[in-house]
């Protein structure tokens, strides 16, 4: 949660706000990528239910402790909430699992926002989700030998 929020503020103070804003879309992008099984087809309802179910519960346990009033939020309460939003929407992904779909689903996003959906062919798609996958494992990686 704390780098949620700590991200959000640093946005906010630098004056680059909008950026919290457009990658808000790439946040929804991974939620839905957990609402597919490995051919890409949508899960069933019950099994997105028991999702759903998750995040609720996360963001409520977080709301009960953030907000005093939730009929008049204060903008510091609003922000937080945003932040449990956006964490909670990323319970149950995982970059790795069915094939990279949910990578796949990131590089397709980030291919819309700039207009260039149509114009990457497979081979395009196919480098730019391996640099994600190796992005990924790198960090992921570096942070297993991390000693504190």
């Amino acid at each position: 949660m704390s780098q949620a929020t700590t991200t959000k503020d640093y946005l906010s103070s630098s004056g680059n706000e909008h950026l919290w804003d457009m990658k808000g879309e790439y946040n929804r992008v991974l939620s839905m990528s957990t609402k597919l099984d490995g051919r890409g087809e949508r899960l069933s309802q019950e099994q997105i239910a028991r999702a759903n179910v998750q995040r609720y519960t996360f963001w409520k346990k977080w709301a009960d402790g953030s907000v005093k009033d939730p009929a008049n939020l204060t903008n510091e309460e609003k922000s937080t909430m945003q932040c449990v939003a956006r964490v909670a929407n990323r319970l149950e992904v995982d970059l790795k699992k069915h094939d990279w779909s949910a990578g796949k689903m990131l590089v397709a996003k980030f291919l819309d926002q700039f207009g260039w959906a149509d114009k990457a062919n497979q081979d395009a798609m196919g480098i730019l989700v391996h640099t994600v996958r190796l992005l990924y494992e790198d960090s992921e990686a570096d942070l297993k030998k991390l000693r504190l």
